[in-house]
């Protein structure tokens, strides 16, 4: 049977017992509170030791607390690191997101939201002139999008130009269709004309003479995949017009064969040997139908053409095949014509079109449209640079954000240029031409300070800004196409702020790290070290590294030596590649950038660890990683959402970043010759 009370034979319990209840009430009060302030006395003591030890250097801010989100949500503990660290580091975000939803592009949709809401804020009566005349053809452009007040002037457009025959049906006459004549009027509107063939000068130097080169359009295959969209397409683009659904439908297949005929012309193969050049003259008596000067003249103006001027053809019966397909199938050309025409300005006129363009975006798998994205690009097609620029790198940009990035830059870069130092494969002459390649380098951070007045300085104030918002945009476009705006042509770095990539400027040698680049996955201020190294200081490292190699490629100076040692580099990947499928093998273009990518990690993680020394770094709440594991970690949360990631090569690829770097294979505590940690490794530099 169970005893509820202690047994006769358990004295001491039955001792202590009755020890308990001789005690007075205030004795036994004053026990139980003793217990008590213990109890809290420990928790206290247990607290602090734990805030000592591990709380104390949690990074806690709100910028912290999103990035370690981010990393839990990608990482996948089932796999192990030093097996397949793509899978490890962005393995649970496969599941999670769109395919398509590369950084890159998510970092272009905020900066446009970011232009976006800049050019709707208010107008302010101290704004400069040139900020209000934007902020005003901005939201006219939008306005006159949803009124309808542009596809209007679209529809005189077309009237003006003898007709769109899917919309006129059995009204529309093919004599009065003449396409030289129709291409000479959409120039002089401003609108796309190297639709059937381009059109091209070219002047030698110090000589009157000039060639005038025929060269193939731009057409796409009519045999791609998901074609069906794209009629749809052309069809629903003219019913918004006001075309009849099946007159529109017939059209369009019609369309479609010319497309087809005319690419069978155009993808001829031939080379540079076989292009056909003789006098305008005799290309004039060739081809009689044309007043081939006239329309050169109007085609190439503000250019002199003379019938002593040389033209050139792709092949030598290449005019023939074109003229005699434009002759027999007058009203597909034209319809084509004014498809491919109106094409250019369509989402600037009707928000239907915009859904249109959705619907293609996501059969292919692409970013959807966004209703104003056409009327930024347009704002800055009419305005260079624009001044939006100017309240966009006020709003976004900071003196500390530059200081922060001049402290990873400088130590990247001593790294970048130690390793040049410390290269076994790039000779004396080659190393000297890279140091000074290397000294001469400008770098700007965020915006170009010199350049900011350059904006207002030189605005001249739109004379039409009351006029309907195509017909300004039309006008620009025009006057590019004539040579007469010289005065908006940005020649600075300016217009690059809100651009979402580092941006070399070979002509200026300058390094640019745009205002639109120092956030997202890339940089905060608020984050610990080792974020910013893998974000932006991996960047940086890639670039410079990139870059040095496009001008190593671009330069007879740099040495026979350095090419041959570049050879040896990728001739090594190569060499550790494990598939057998040599289409799996890296060509030229993915080894450079192979090569970039894997010096570009190692250039940051050394740069990482000089900075941090010995000191601390706050770790990330919820997650269980060192700094040095955690840069790692991060300098693949760029890449977690590869279009590719369902091929071996791009995980392999991918995993090549690591698998090179002795480092890496340290900070996970990786086994010899295990995936992650091959016996061989190429070195680069």
């Amino acid at each position: 049977m169970l005893e509820l009370m202690p047994s006769a034979g358990n004295e001491e319990e039955r001792d202590a017992l009755q020890c308990y209840q001789q005690r007075t009430k205030l004795e036994k009060k004053l026990l139980v509170a003793s217990i008590f302030v213990g109890a809290i006395l420990i928790g206290f003591i247990v607290d602090f030791c734990l805030t000592t030890n591990g709380d104390r250097f949690v990074c806690k801010n709100r910028e912290c607390i999103i990035a370690a989100s981010q990393i839990i949500k990608q990482v996948n503990r089932e796999i192990e690191p030093c097996d397949n660290f793509f899978k490890f580091a962005c393995g649970k975000l496969k599941e999670r997101l769109h395919h398509k939803n590369v950084p890159e592009d998510m970092l272009f949709q905020k900066i446009q939201k970011q232009m976006q809401h800049v050019l709707e804020e208010p107008i302010h009566e101290d704004d400069h002139q040139a900020i209000k005349d934007e902020k005003r053809l901005y939201q006219a452009c939008v306005n006159e999008q949803r009124n309808g007040v542009s596809l209007e002037i679209v529809k005189s457009l077309m009237n003006d130009l003898n007709g769109w025959p899917v919309l006129m049906g059995t009204a529309w006459n093919e004599e009065y269709f003449h396409w030289p004549e129709t291409l000479i009027k959409l120039k002089g509107m401003g609108l796309k004309h190297h639709i059937l063939f381009g059109t091209y000068l070219t002047e030698e130097r110090n000589t009157t003479s000039k060639t005038i080169q025929i060269k193939n359009a731009v057409t796409f295959d009519p045999r791609e995949n998901n074609m069906y969209m794209y009629k749809h397409f052309l069809k629903e683009s003219a019913m918004v017009y006001g075309a009849n659904e099946t007159e529109a439908s017939k059209e369009v297949e019609d369309v479609f064969e010319f497309i087809g005929q005319l690419r069978q012309i155009t993808r001829i193969r031939h080379n540079s040997s076989e292009i056909v050049q003789f006098p305008l003259s005799e290309f004039q008596g060739r081809y009689p139908q044309i007043n081939w000067v006239t329309y050169f003249e109007s085609i190439l103006s503000p250019k002199n053409i003379t019938i002593d001027d040389q033209v050139s053809v792709p092949y030598h019966d290449y005019m023939d095949r074109l003229l005699e397909l434009i002759h027999t199938s007058k009203r597909a050309v034209a319809n084509y014509i004014l498809w491919k025409a109106m094409g250019e300005i369509m989402r600037l006129t009707s928000p239907t079109f915009v859904d249109i363009m959705n619907q293609i975006a996501c059969v292919k798998g692409y970013l959807p449209y966004e209703e104003t994205e056409e009327c930024q690009r347009a704002m800055f097609e009419i305005f260079s640079p624009r001044p939006s620029i100017v309240n966009y790198a006020n709003k976004y940009f900071t003196d500390t954000m530059r200081t922060g990035i001049k402290t990873i830059f400088g130590y990247v870069f001593i790294e970048f240029k130690n390793m040049l130092k410390q290269s076994s494969w790039i000779d004396e002459n080659s190393y000297r031409n890279v140091s000074e390649w290397v000294d001469a380098l400008k770098l700007i951070i965020g915006t170009p300070e010199d350049d900011l007045d350059k904006v207002f300085g030189k605005y001249k104030p739109l004379e039409n800004i009351h006029q309907p918002f195509l017909k300004i945009y039309l006008e620009d476009r025009k006057k590019k196409e004539l040579g007469r705006n010289d005065d908006r042509t940005d020649t600075s770095m300016l217009h690059l702020v809100d651009s979402g990539h580092i941006i070399y400027k070979r002509s200026e040698h300058t390094f640019m790290i745009p205002t639109g680049f120092l956030q997202g996955m890339y940089y905060n201020p608020m984050w610990p070290m080792y974020l910013n190294f893998g974000g932006i200081g991996k960047a940086i490292a890639v670039a410079l590294t990139t870059y040095m190699k496009v001008r190593q490629n671009s330069s007879e100076s740099w040495a026979t030596h350095l090419h041959t040692g570049f050879k040896n580099v990728t001739g090594c990947l190569q060499a550790t590649k494990s598939s057998d499928d040599a289409s799996q093998l890296y060509g030229e273009f993915s080894q450079q950038n192979r090569i970039g990518q894997i010096t570009g990690h190692a250039l940051a993680y050394q740069a990482y660890k000089k900075w941090l020394k010995d000191d601390q770094e706050n770790s990330l709440i919820g997650l269980d990683y060192t700094p040095e594991q955690l840069f790692w970690i991060w300098t693949y949360s760029q890449s977690c959402y590869d279009i590719t990631y369902e091929t071996p090569r791009n995980w392999y690829a991918e995993n090549e970043v690591v698998r090179q770097n002795a480092h890496f294979a340290t900070d996970f505590n990786c086994d010899h010759n295990s995936e992650m940690n091959p016996e061989r490794k190429c070195n680069s530099f």
